[in-house]
């Protein structure tokens, strides 16, 4: 009897590290991909590859490239995705260049004020997406505080729609991706030794050119992830 729960237990310890070990990590993710991705996108490939009945469904057991050459041959799906593409990229410069900035002053902000900026972009990170948007629809709006101070200061004569196009596409755009755009730059610059800027500044760069040579360099990785999060 001592033999057998001896044994039990190595076959239990063994199963158990094999199940904490790479595989066992893995394993449970790869079938969830299978199940829940690959599997659905397998399906939707098989019905575009279908032929359309006169209904509107899909003839099961035909075969066909029709709807490829529609979309690739359509005049009207080429605008929509060079659209998409200008967009997305216009989307990307601006929300790198504003979270670069973003993450940058936190990184060089001191004490309460660093953390207040960083708090902000947890706060809008958590957010849930619909009231990120919201929120953005209320500042556009014609009564919002964006139209109101444009019209105080005298750029505009009367407030002017800027949601519904695309400005106020872009704006919703870049408001929504700049969190997790200004994470991993920020997480980069936190690794950047802030004596090197400073003797940089000691041998006569100003904050620009020690930008330029020296933090720029050093955050590339994080603007890199940040840009293909963004874009993708």
């Amino acid at each position: 009897m001592a033999t057998t729960d001896i044994r039990n237990r190595e076959a239990l310890g063994r199963l158990r590290e094999r199940a904490t070990g790479p595989a066992g990590l893995i394993v449970p993710l790869v079938i969830y991909e299978l199940l829940f991705f690959l599997a659905p996108l397998a399906y939707l490939f098989r019905i575009s590859l279908m032929e359309q009945t006169t209904a509107g469904a899909y003839a099961g057991d035909t075969f066909t490239l029709a709807n490829y050459r529609e979309v690739l041959l359509s005049a009207h799906f080429q605008d929509i995705v060079f659209f998409s593409l200008k967009f997305g990229v216009l989307v990307t410069a601006l929300t790198v260049l504003a979270s670069t900035y973003y993450a940058y002053a936190v990184w060089q902000a001191d004490g309460i004020f660093g953390t207040v900026l960083m708090f902000v972009v947890l706060v809008t990170l958590l957010t849930t997406l619909v009231v990120r948007l919201f929120s953005v629809l209320l500042l556009l709006s014609p009564i919002g505080p964006v139209n109101q101070l444009l019209t105080v200061i005298g750029i505009l004569r009367e407030p002017v729609l800027l949601v519904t196009n695309l400005f106020g596409a872009t704006a919703g755009q870049v408001y929504t991706m700049l969190p997790y755009t200004v994470m991993p730059i920020y997480s980069v610059l936190a690794t950047l030794d802030d004596q090197r800027v400073e003797a940089a500044r000691d041998l006569g760069a100003n904050e620009f050119q020690s930008f330029r040579e020296i933090v720029l360099p050093h955050a590339l990785p994080g603007i890199t992830v940040g840009a293909i999060l963004c874009f993708a």
